[in-house]
């Protein structure tokens, strides 16, 4: 969300983790018993909990590092709530049952869901307070950097349809054009 003109931290990205995260539970939820959906919804599931893991690392190597003295207390719990969900999301294993893996899957969000909503709602306005602009802005340029280009293409793939036309479109004009043309093909096909 960029409702003001602080560089936003979490919201737009918590959004397409949230979709990718949903779409893999519904997807497991209707695989049981046909062996190409289940192929399918495994894999989509693997692609989720990929993009849950490599936003966890963005924030563990580049947020935590600026927090450790400046918040310790949010040091502290995001570093405790990420080792916990890390935990967790590596015992989803595809070799379990596809009606297991649902559950376990959707259990896994559902606690994934709450760290979102602590890091939006309680941590980042303390982490605003204490980053400067510049700080907010070079956190989302290094996640940006440390992203395989095919892993920023799948994550936005993710994120532009469930961000807000507006914020996508903001998104896109900061890029280069034939760039911004070809993501545009995301929000076409969602």
């Amino acid at each position: 969300m960029t409702t003001d003109h602080h560089p936003d931290l979490f919201t737009n990205v918590h959004k397409g983790i949230r979709r990718a995260l949903f779409a893999a539970c519904t997807s497991l939820g209707g695989a049981e018993g046909d062996a190409d959906r289940e192929r399918s919804a495994r894999a989509l599931l693997a692609q989720a909990l990929h993009f849950v893991a490599h936003h966890g690392e963005n924030e563990d190597v580049l947020l935590l590092p600026l927090l450790r003295a400046r918040l310790p207390e949010v040091f502290a719990r995001m570093s405790e709530a990420h080792g916990a969900l890390d935990g967790e999301r590596e015992g989803l294993s595809a070799e379990q049952p596809v009606a297991e893996l649902y559950l376990r899957a959707c259990a896994f969000t559902s606690r994934y869901l709450a760290h979102l909503d602590e890091e939006e709602r309680v941590f980042e306005p303390l982490i605003r307070a204490v980053l400067s602009m510049e700080e907010g802005m070079e956190f989302g340029r290094n996640s940006v950097q440390r992203t395989a280009p095919a892993d920023q293409r799948l994550m936005l793939g993710w994120m532009l349809p469930a961000m807000t036309p507006g914020d996508s479109a903001a998104f896109l004009d900061r890029l280069p054009p034939s760039m911004a043309a070809d993501l545009r093909t995301l929000l076409a096909v969602s």
